[in-house]
């Protein structure tokens, strides 16, 4: 007794399914000919021949109406043309015009401008700056109390004070360290240390 044969389970693997074109054979007994006819795929021979659709009409739009441009619709980010600005054309007409000065300009045009001075060493030429810090300092060499205290802000905020430098702390050093050099300066030192204290 044979067993019964049960399917596979296993997927049969095919090879890549090649298209080919279709040769009809003609009869020879109709044209005269065994030469074969090829004739092109349908599909392709419909592609080839048909025209581009159109896109499809936008619903509630006519034929004629679709071919214009859509209407500018005000709204978000769009204001409406009779109110946007001209191309070349500011928007802030009473801003600042072109070429004007800002107050940091002024302030240091009209400052550095020079002035001639008469001190008592002579006329010199300065700008109008330095003549103040001048008179500053002139007025408080007369005793004005306010223009000292001026001259006093100006040069600690112009002429900072150096840092000292901090020396490192010295190590003690013991006696089984020094060399003999070493101990007699050390002798030298205590010697002269003494003469100055009993005189």
């Amino acid at each position: 007794m044979t067993a019964p044969h049960l399917p596979s389970t296993t997927p049969t693997i095919r090879p890549d399914v090649i298209t080919r074109t279709r040769v009809r054979r003609a009869a020879p007994a109709l044209l005269g000919t065994s030469e074969p006819i090829i004739l092109p795929e349908p599909a392709m021979e419909a592609e080839a021949a048909a025209p581009p659709l159109p896109p499809p009409p936008r619903p509630g739009i006519t034929s004629a109406a679709a071919d214009e441009p859509e209407p500018y619709r005000v709204g978000y980010k769009k204001p409406p043309k009779h109110s946007q600005f001209k191309k070349g054309q500011s928007g802030n007409k009473k801003g600042r015009p072109k070429g004007a000065k800002g107050l940091n300009t002024i302030v240091r045009n009209i400052y550095t401008k020079k002035v001639t001075v008469r001190s008592a060493s002579g006329s010199e030429r300065m700008s109008k700056m330095e003549a103040i810090v001048h008179k500053t300092v002139e007025k408080s060499f007369s005793g004005d109390m306010r223009a000292i205290d001026k001259s006093l802000k100006l040069y600690a905020q112009c002429v900072p004070d150096e840092p000292i430098a901090v020396a490192a702390p010295v190590e003690s050093v013991s006696a089984a360290d020094m060399d003999a050099h070493d101990k007699a300066i050390l002798a030298a030192y205590r010697r002269t240390a003494r003469e100055e204290e009993d005189e």
